[in-house]
C-alpha cells in the first residue's frame, strides 16, 4: 500500500489519502490525528488530539481497516501518576507495545536535523545505538556564536567555550547537596551555578528565548534569580532551543536513592538530552549520577569527547 501525504500548514483542512480502502493516521507527537472513512461514495475524517490517554488511542483506530503511526517510542513515554496504574502496564504506550510486537512494520526514519554533531552523539550512544546521523553537514556542524564576547571568569569560560557544544559542571568537589521539602527536591548551588551560566550567556549577546533551563527536581524559577523574561524554565522535558542548561539536581550522601527517581526514566533523559541544538551544558554529581547505567554511559560519553575536543 502506498501512502500519499503532503504535509502543508496552508491545507490542515485535507485529510491524508491512502490509495484504497479506509485508514488512520495517528501521532504520538503534538501533531494532530486524522481518522476518516469510505461512506456512501464520500471521505469522511474526524481530528483527535495525539495521545493523552489511553481511551484516546484507541477510539480512531477502531475506525480504520489501515493505520500508521508517528513518532518515536525512545522518547516520553505516558504519564502516570497512578502507582497502581504504573505497575499495570499503563506507563508502556500503546505505541511502544505495537513497535516491539511487530519489529518489521517499523520505517525508522533516521536523518535529524535539530542537534549538532557532539549533542547527537550522545543520545547514539546512549538510545539509539548509533542509526541517526545528521541530515547535513550544516547541521552537524553546527556552533552558537556570542554577538557580544565579554569577559568572565575561567571556570565560566572554560564552560562557555564555543569549540566545545557538550560541558558536564562536575559538582563532586562543591558542598551542591540536594535539598527535600515534602515530596520536592532542590539543589540551590546547582541552582546558583545554572544562574551564573545563565547571567553569562546573557551577558555574551544570547537572547533569552535562545536559552533553556531544564531540570530532574523542581521547577528552577523557585531557586533562580530572574535573569530574562524571555528564558524557558522547566522540567524535562523542555523546549527545543539554541541552548540548554540541565540540572540533574540529585546529589547526597546515598546515590543509590537517585536510582528510583526520574533520573532512571532512560526515556526522559533522552529527551532533555536531545532538546539542544547547539550547546548542552549539563549541572550535576558524577558520583551520584553514575549508580544509574544510563548516566554512567552519558558521563563517559562526555569524557570521551572532553579528550577528543582536548
Amino acid at each position: 500500500m502506498s501512502l500519499d501525504l503532503a504535509v502543508n500548514s496552508s491545507c490542515s483542512d485535507k485529510a491524508p489519502k491512502f490509495d484504497s480502502g479506509s485508514g488512520c493516521i495517528f501521532s504520538q507527537d503534538s501533531a494532530i490525528s486524522y481518522v476518516w472513512n469510505a461512506w456512501n461514495g464520500r471521505k469522511t475524517y474526524t481530528m483527535v488530539h495525539a495521545v493523552k490517554a489511553l481511551l484516546v488511542s484507541l477510539e480512531p483506530l477502531m475506525f480504520a481497516s489501515t493505520f500508521v503511526l508517528f513518532g518515536d517510542h525512545y522518547q516520553l513515554p505516558p504519564l502516570v501518576q497512578s502507582a497502581e496504574a504504573r505497575e499495570n502496564g499503563m506507563g508502556i504506550s500503546l505505541f511502544f507495545r505495537l513497535s516491539e510486537a511487530h519489529p518489521q512494520a517499523i520505517s525508522p526514519l533516521q536523518s535529524q536535523y535539530r542537534m549538532c554533531q557532539s549533542i547527537m552523539e550522545l543520545s547514539n550512544a546512549l538510545i539509539y545505538g548509533d542509526r541517526l546521523h545528521c541530515g547535513s553537514p550544516e547541521v552537524a556542524n553546527a556552533k552558537l556564536n556570542f554577538p557580544r564576547p565579554s569577559s568572565c571568569s575561567s571556570w565560566l569560560k572554560a564552560v562557555l567555550n564555543l569549540s566545545r557544544p557538550v560541558i558536564f559542571v562536575n559538582t563532586d568537589m562543591l558542598p551542591a547537596f540536594e535539598v527535600r521539602d515534602h515530596k520536592t527536591v532542590n539543589n540551590p548551588l546547582e541552582a546558583y551555578i545554572i544562574a551564573e551560566i545563565t547571567a553569562g550567556l546573557v551577558n555574551n549577546g544570547i537572547e533569552g528565548n535562545d536559552i533553556g533551563i531544564i531540570t530532574s527536581g523542581e521547577s528552577p524559577q523557585t531557586c533562580l534569580p530572574s535573569i530574562s523574561g524571555d528564558t524557558y524554565y522547566g522540567q524535562i522535558p523542555g523546549k527545543r532551543q539554541r541552548l540548554h542548561t540541565v540540572s540533574f539536581v540529585r546529589s547526597n550522601e546515598n546515590p543509590r536513592n537517585c536510582i528510583s527517581s526520574l533520573l532512571a526514566d532512560w526515556q526522559r533523559i533522552n529527551v532533555a538530552l536531545t532538546r539542544a541544538k547547539k550547546k548542552l551544558i549539563m549541572v550535576g554529581s558524577c558520583r551520584t549520577l553514575s549508580k544509574v547505567p544510563t548516566l554512567k554511559l552519558l558521563i563517559d560519553k562526555v569524557d570521551e569527547q572532553s579528550r577528543y575536543f582536548g
